[in-house]
């Protein structure tokens, strides 16, 4: 397949990740252009297999965040929006410590059975919990940016 041609989905810890790999490779580039005399023999400073590779994986690269849909999924702190099965929304954000303060939306600690079941969860996933012998679904709605 090529890259050019198809679309893929990515998490926004992925797009983070190829942006910063993306960044320093330029900026070794960029750093090695500054380089006026070439002491070893090679092109700023970097062989001409280096200088390929960084460039070709730049290409690469910005061909991946060209083609990509970047989809949020829940994750610490971030402030997520769902609709449990009675059609009750709720606003709340998952934390390793639950004493942390929360103004405008519930606390549900990473140790609770919804905060484990929300974990890496996406929009329009389902995910059922059963509490005191009572089974609840929560669909995530909205995860803030």
């Amino acid at each position: 397949m090529n890259l050019a041609t198809t679309t893929k989905t990515i998490t926004a810890t992925e797009k983070r990740a190829l942006v910063r790999e993306r960044d320093e490779l330029q900026a070794r580039i960029n750093r090695e252009n500054q380089c006026t005399y070439i002491e070893n023999g090679y092109r700023n400073g970097l062989s001409p297999r280096e200088y390929q590779e960084a460039t070709a994986r730049i290409k690469q690269i910005e061909s991946v965040l060209k083609n990509s849909t970047v989809i949020k999924t829940v994750i610490l702190g971030k402030v997520i929006t769902v609709i449990k099965n009675d059609g009750e929304e709720l606003q709340l954000t998952i934390l390793v410590n639950p004493k942390e303060d929360a103004k405008d939306y519930l606390v549900c600690s990473l140790q609770s059975e919804l905060g484990r079941a929300l974990m890496g969860s996406k929009i329009g996933d389902e995910v059922t919990v059963t509490s005191d012998g009572k089974s609840s679904t929560y669909t995530v709605k909205d995860i803030a940016d």
